[in-house]
């Protein structure tokens, strides 16, 4: 009938926002470590690359270096 429609609809729906709210710190742990990894080696292969660079990469990029991409 409907009334047990509504009733597992909520059910499932409040359990699923329950444990989204409950974990929610341990999944945000993995998104931020990831992206702050990359941007921090985009910012370091730059400042190496900008202070130590002396060989292009290639000439599509003409100021990208070995030394930054290493």
């Amino acid at each position: 009938s409907l009334f047990a429609w509504t009733h597992v609809s909520l059910l499932i729906i409040v359990t699923q926002c329950h444990f989204m709210i409950q974990n929610i710190y341990n999944g945000l742990v993995w998104f931020i470590l990831p992206v702050s990894m990359i941007v921090i080696n985009d910012c370091m292969a730059y400042l190496c690359g900008f202070y130590f660079g002396r060989t292009p990469l290639i000439k599509l990029s003409p100021k990208k270096t070995w030394e930054g991409f290493i």
